[in-house]
């Protein structure tokens, strides 16, 4: 823009025209208090009517050149003001875009790299589903192996108690039959002692009642005795009388 600018400032030059004057050129209808107002001498607008009859007419061209000349120096000056505005501006506007771009670019950057790390937060997330899957399986494998290890130990420990099992076992059983046979001998002498008890008892009963008898036999014959004694007195009695 500011290129732009210098090249039209370039092509208005403001003293071309005055460069290119030609005081012979002029027409005796130029003289003071000329009627100019058809063709304005400015391109500004029609100038201002001369008064004074005394100026020739090559000082009234300058002094209209000198007006015309500080007007368009004005005018460039106001000019060159609003080109720098403009170049300030499109410099500022050139800056805030290069900082706009750098900014784009830096969000495109910046959202490439979110992207990638949400890419990579996906890949983490599935690998550490997979991961704890397989760790789950993996502590169920163990446990189950661990039981199974129990369950052979276990077996593997009866395996070996088992002589020492069985030989309890027959030792067992020995002492089972032994006890069975102490038992039958025993309960053989407790009925044999029974029928001991038994038959002392009956004897015992027995020689109570022989004994009772035997009191009841003395009793009769200590009576009987007693009625021999009196009838042998009474028949002592009758035989002395």
């Amino acid at each position: 823009m500011a290129r732009k600018l210098k090249a039209k400032d370039k092509d208005a030059d403001p003293l071309e025209s005055v460069a290119e004057f030609d005081p012979d050129t002029i027409e005796e209808t130029d003289v003071p208090n000329a009627q100019v107002a058809s063709e304005p001498i400015s391109p500004l607008g029609p100038p201002a009517p001369v008064t004074d009859p005394g100026l020739s007419s090559i000082e009234l061209l300058l002094k209209e050149a000198n007006r015309r000349i500080e007007q368009l120096q004005a005018d460039l000056t106001t000019e060159r003001e609003q080109r720098q505005e403009l170049e300030r501006k499109y410099f500022q506007t050139e800056a805030l875009a290069a900082q706009a771009e750098k900014a784009l670019t830096g969000l495109e950057q910046e959202k490439q790299k979110r992207q990638e790390l949400e890419r990579k937060i996906a890949v983490m997330e599935t690998e550490m589903k997979h991961a704890q899957s397989k760790a789950e399986t993996m502590e169920k494998e163990r446990e189950a192996r661990l039981e199974l290890e129990r369950q052979i130990n276990s077996v593997k420990f009866k395996a070996e108690q088992l002589p020492e099992v069985a030989e309890e076992l027959a030792e067992e059983r020995k002492a089972r039959v032994t006890l069975e046979r102490e038992k039958a001998s025993l309960e053989i002498e407790v009925q044999h002692a029974r029928k001991l008890d038994q038959l002392l008892t009956e004897e015992r009963q027995a020689r109570a009642n022989a004994q009772m008898r035997a009191s009841s036999a003395e009793s009769r014959l200590a009576q009987l005795e007693g009625e021999l004694a009196a009838a042998k007195s009474k028949r002592s009695f009758w035989n002395r009388g």
